[in-house]
């Protein structure tokens, strides 16, 4: 009777042991990181402009679409939780427009005497298209992360003031 008491006691005592090693580390973990924000350009939100996260020596980038609002949130094609990091940050929204050529010719051009052809045009300054230039960069902490961006025409200046970090960035890079 002695010799089961101790076998339920030490089952009991490794069981314990065993719930409190799982809640320490699943508490010793670091949250998640999550980015969300917030994109204008000249005091206005740009809305379906896409942004993109890259950090220099990852395969993987991380991508968001601003909704009518200028407001985006990034996710993560590979991964489920966002790598923490610093990242260059590029937002971009193209359009195409319609150019018409008429052409004058005789019988034989008239298939190409209307010819459409179409054309991609930045909406936002081309520099923010571009890492080494957009000049914006964030460094993403576990956690909620808010990266907002207010974008003007003028081609930013990156120095070490303009890096983000933290659970809550504003940038202007004027």
């Amino acid at each position: 009777m002695l010799r089961q008491t101790s076998t339920y006691a030490g089952a009991l005592l490794l069981g314990g042991l065993l719930v409190l090693l799982r809640y320490h580390s699943a508490a010793a973990e670091p949250a998640p990181a999550t980015v969300e924000g917030v994109i204008t350009y000249q005091g206005e939100p740009v809305s379906n402009a896409f942004v993109t996260f890259k950090c220099r020596g990852m395969s993987e980038s991380l991508y968001g679409q601003t909704d009518k609002q200028g407001r985006y949130e990034l996710y993560s094609r590979m991964e489920h939780e966002l790598p923490i990091g610093k990242y260059a940050v590029t937002i971009v929204k193209r359009t195409t427009q319609e150019d018409r050529a008429n052409r004058k010719g005789g019988c034989r051009n008239s298939r190409r005497r209307n010819r459409h052809s179409h054309r991609v045009v930045d909406l936002l300054p081309e520099h923010y298209g571009d890492g080494p230039t957009s000049g914006l960069i964030a460094v993403i902490e576990p956690g909620d992360n808010v990266f907002d961006f207010m974008l003007s025409d003028v081609a930013p200046k990156s120095n070490a003031s303009d890096v983000a970090s933290g659970r809550t960035a504003k940038l202007s890079l004027n």
